[in-house]
C-alpha cells in the first residue's frame, strides 16, 4: 500500500505497523524501489516508517488529509477506537479507506466459507509447515463486524459520507469516509 501511494503522486507517505518484522521486510521492499526510483521506473515519493500501535499514534491532531490501512484494520484489539484515532489525526475533511477480508454472501458465500475456513488452512499449513499459520486469517475475519455495522460504526465515529464497496464478489470489503470540515 506504501509503494502504491507513494507512486500515485508527491506527497509524503508515512507508514505505520506494530510489528517489528513487517516493517523490516517494507523498508527492505522501499530500498528496493528507491533504486529502480534512481532508473527512472520506481516511485517518486518515499515513505517513512513508524512502529506504532495504531490505537495510539505517535502523530499530532489533524496532521494527515488520508488514512489508509489494508488487511491489518481486522488485527486491532478495539476497532471503535482504532477509528476514534483515524479521526484524531486526520485533519478536516481528510480521508479514510480501510481495505478488509471479508466474507461474501448469495450462492458463493457457503462455497467460499468452506474453502476459507477448511481448505485454506490445511493448504497454509502444508505450504508453511506452520500448524494453525492460516487459521487466525479465518478467526479474525470472522470476528470482524459484517459490512452495514461497521459503516454505522464509522459514522458513530464522526465519518461522513461512509460506504463500503464489494470487491472481489465480495471476499473484500473497502469502507471510505470523511472526516467533516
Amino acid at each position: 500500500l506504501t509503494l502504491a501511494l507513494a507512486r500515485r503522486g508527491s506527497a509524503r507517505v508515512v507508514s505505520c505497523d506494530f510489528s517489528h518484522p513487517m516493517l523490516t521486510r517494507a523498508q527492505e521492499k522501499l530500498s528496493s524501489a528507491q533504486r529502480n526510483s534512481a532508473r527512472g521506473s520506481g516511485p517518486s515519493s518515499i515513505a517513512l516508517l513508524a512502529e506504532a500501535d495504531a490505537l495510539c499514534l505517535p502523530f499530532g491532531d489533524g496532521c494527515f488529509d488520508l488514512v489508509a490501512c489494508a488487511f491489518g484494520f481486522r488485527n486491532l484489539v478495539n476497532y471503535r477506537a482504532g477509528l476514534k484515532e483515524i479521526g484524531r489525526v486526520l485533519g478536516p475533511g481528510g480521508e479514510v479507506g480501510i481495505l478488509e477480508f471479508s466474507e461474501p454472501g448469495g450462492w458463493f458465500g457457503p462455497l467460499y466459507s468452506f474453502y476459507f475456513h477448511r481448505i485454506l488452512p490445511a493448504v497454509g499449513e502444508w505450504l508453511t509447515g506452520a500448524p494453525g499459520a492460516y487459521r487466525y486469517l479465518a478467526s479474525s475475519v470472522d470476528r470482524f463486524p459484517r459490512t452495514g455495522e461497521f459503516v454505522e460504526w464509522m459514522r458513530s465515529a464522526g465519518f461522513q459520507g461512509c460506504r463500503a464497496r464489494k470487491l472481489t464478489g465480495g471476499i473484500a470489503v473497502l469502507y471510505m469516509g470523511r472526516k467533516s470540515g
